[in-house]
């Protein structure tokens, strides 16, 4: 819900919360460098990213990861 209204830094928490007890949700790491990327820390963004990458199956999520990285890798 925090990511939905907006409250990045409240959602950030709660991701990074989720993934320390269910590190089996890997769409966690695609929202967590979703946030990551708003909030401007592109290093960390690519870091989940790329780690989502790896362990996402689905790949309709892979696309849109690769697109995301895509997107950082070319902004100014």
């Amino acid at each position: 819900m925090n990511f939905e209204f907006g409250n990045y830094e409240k959602a950030l928490l709660d991701y990074s919360e989720l993934l320390k007890i269910a590190p089996q949700y890997t769409e966690g790491y695609l929202r967590r460098g979703i946030i990551y990327a708003v909030l401007g820390d592109y290093e960390r963004a690519k870091a989940d990213l790329l780690y989502g990458l790896e362990v996402i199956e689905d790949p309709e999520m892979k696309t849109e990861i690769l697109k995301l990285l895509d997107d950082i890798e070319n902004m100014p």
